[in-house]
């Protein structure tokens, strides 16, 4: 059995790398992350932190929930657990729900029992919710954190990476791995370039085609231990396209209009951490020209909304000049919508 183990983790979590901690109990801040850590075990890799802090709910101010998101793939088991602040009397219920059904908490509500974690087996990629509050609405400090858990067997499958890297941006790349004394990771690609520290690094492709990620586990002698090495397609980046309440073009409800007066937007599977951004749009009678109500963002104004509630039945409008920054900064402008209101 080797001694050392390491792992290529492409996700878009926080990943942190810790050694010899020192932990001051009882304080409201980022000491409870690295006491969360601590208390997951030596085979969880961190992941992300979930922070609450909430006041004592009364009657005219409920207590509150604290709700955030992850992404979860298959075939990996996953750890949660949490830390409360010891000046606090409330403790925080942790709980894990996909679709509204309750995957597992830090408190169960038929025992009255408490842990402070719980594991989950992930069975189907997909998002995730978390909850957070403190029993009885009391008021508390605390934090939850998200492990992956890691052992000898564990297999780092393909569909735990991305479909592919994208040229011409900043990729983020995890390491993780197990801390054994005197070592170190070396990672290196064998295209663009790659930088970064304690196991958080980017990788910027240079061109189209495969690239290579290798990670070596070094010891104190400069001996490898360990290796991995994972090829990725690395692709050009999609382009985006919008559309209103999922239509891209033909009759449609001027009440729909006014209703969700905003553009939608879509990128062919690219990740939201990417930030495609609406700079701005223009809605015109014409498809061509220069004349209509332009808006800054994804969002009708106020002369827009005008617009459309003037338009009468079989009347055209387009969305033209839809101005579009993708993830490496650069604006592109996206080809126009018609619509014929219903």
């Amino acid at each position: 059995m080797k001694a050392y183990k390491i792992y290529l983790i492409i996700t878009f979590y926080i990943l942190l790398y810790i050694t010899n901690i020192q932990i001051a109990n009882g304080q409201c801040n980022d000491t409870l992350v690295k006491q969360a850590i601590l208390e997951s075990g030596n085979e969880a890799i961190f992941l992300k932190e979930f922070k609450v802090k909430f006041k004592k709910g009364k009657a005219k101010r409920p207590a509150k929930v604290a709700k955030y998101s992850s992404f979860l793939k298959d075939s990996t088991t996953y750890r949660f657990n949490v830390v409360n602040a010891k000046e606090y009397d409330g403790k925080v219920i942790l709980q894990l729900f996909r679709k509204g059904k309750l995957l597992g908490s830090t408190f169960d509500f038929s025992s009255s029992k408490y842990n402070k974690s719980f594991d989950f087996e992930c069975n189907k990629t997909g998002t995730y919710q978390i909850l957070m509050s403190f029993i009885e609405g009391k008021e508390g400090c605390a934090t939850g954190i998200m492990s992956l858990v890691v052992n000898d067997s564990t297999i780092i499958n393909d569909n735990q990476f991305p479909d592919a890297l994208y040229v011409g941006i900043n990729n983020p790349l995890y390491i993780a791995y197990t801390n054994e004394p005197g070592c170190s990771v070396h990672v290196f690609a064998n295209q663009g370039t790659i930088k970064g520290q304690k196991g958080k690094y980017e990788i910027r492709p240079k061109k189209i085609g495969k690239l290579t990620v290798t990670a070596q586990t070094i010891d104190s002698i400069g001996n490898i231990k360990d290796e991995l090495t994972k090829d990725f397609e690395v692709k050009n980046l999609p382009i985006p396209f919008v559309s209103i309440n999922g239509n891209t073009g033909g009759l449609i409800l001027k009440s729909d209009l006014i209703n969700i007066h905003k553009l939608d937007f879509h990128t062919s599977h690219i990740p939201s951490e990417y930030k495609y951004e609406i700079i701005s749009f223009t809605v015109s009678d014409k498809l061509y020209g220069i004349s209509g109500k332009i808006s800054n963002g994804d969002t009708f104004n106020y002369q827009q909304i005008n617009f459309i509630k003037n338009l009468k039945s079989g009347d055209q409008f387009f969305i033209t000049n839809i101005q579009v920054k993708i993830a490496n900064n650069e604006i592109i402008k996206l080809k126009p919508l018609g619509f014929i209101i219903q």
